[in-house]
């Protein structure tokens, strides 16, 4: 049998609602390629990246000529603690588990700058590059 994608009826929003209930299935990893790109050109060397898959960040930034960069899980409190100012925060859509929900709510609701990156009508992962003050609660909501 062939698997298909679980899309949202249009009784469930439609296109609007892809990610809204089954944001894994919706995304998997399919923005990471341009979250890279977004980046790459931001990023001072040796800059972190907090993400939920160091792995597949780390291979898109080889190919976007940014072997320098090094990323970290978000779910990992001892390497959030260690992050410093101009570091980044990805958050992926797909990617939100209880060991990070804390993160998602303190930034969301920080009203940070941020960028976003879309697939189709849906956010998919959301850059935070991190000030003094956003910096400040990612390590208070580490050491809880």
């Amino acid at each position: 049998a062939r698997a298909r994608r679980a899309r949202a009826r249009p009784a469930r929003g439609g296109a609007s609602a892809n990610g809204k209930y089954f944001p894994h299935d919706e995304f998997y990893d399919g923005a990471t390629r341009e979250v890279i790109a977004a980046i790459a050109p931001e990023a001072r060397q040796r800059a972190v990246v907090a993400c939920e898959t160091p792995d597949l960040f780390a291979h898109y930034a080889q190919k976007a000529g940014r072997p320098d960069l090094t990323f970290v899980f978000l779910s990992d409190k001892v390497k959030v603690r260690e992050l410093e100012e101009g570091d980044f925060v990805v958050l992926t859509s797909g990617r939100r588990y209880f060991s990070n929900d804390s993160y998602f709510e303190y930034l969301h609701g920080s009203k940070a700058a941020h960028s976003e990156i879309a697939m189709g009508a849906a956010v998919a992962s959301e850059i935070y590059t991190l000030t003094p003050s956003t910096l400040k609660g990612m390590r208070s909501i580490a050491d809880q």
